[in-house]
């Protein structure tokens, strides 16, 4: 029961490629091996079709600080299946199985599951440094006021 409610919950990021030579960029709700795009259409995705985000230089990177890696998935406007490359030649493929869908929805799961923190440690520690402040500053009062 526990994972059917996870997967209602997922959404995952897609590049929708418009037949005008337009794409939006959105997060789509996934259900399983399908995402549910405009109006009740499904789009079909594997892992294949998941493409993960290189992280680039250093100064790249510090305005994505508080992100993580994004992952992409591209599907044209209206079609079916979502575009991903084949193993055997570089010629894009909208296909896959029902074992990489299943392997894929586990393994995404059991990652959401395993790598959910309600904050980062840069986050915790830029909390901890005014509370920690502020508590040295009570301390001090205290002891002006002979309290200890």
């Amino acid at each position: 029961m526990v994972i059917k409610e996870v997967m209602k919950m997922v959404k995952q990021r897609a590049i929708k490629l418009n037949l005008n030579r337009t794409f939006e960029e959105k997060n789509y709700p996934c259900d399983r091996n399908h995402m549910k795009v405009d109006k009740g259409d499904l789009v079909d995705f594997e892992p294949a079709c998941v493409f993960t985000e290189k992280k680039g230089k250093l100064l790249r990177v510090i305005p994505r600080f508080w992100k993580g890696t994004r992952n992409l998935v591209l599907f044209v406007d209206g079609a079916k299946n979502a575009l991903r490359f084949s193993k055997t030649t570089k010629e894009m493929m909208p296909f896959w199985t029902k074992k990489e869908s299943g392997e894929f929805v586990n393994k995404q799961v059991a990652r959401s599951l395993t790598q959910y923190k309600p904050m980062k440690w840069a986050q915790f520690i830029i909390i901890l440094i005014p509370t920690v402040a502020s508590l040295f500053v009570l301390l001090k009062i205290a002891f002006h006021f002979g309290v200890f």
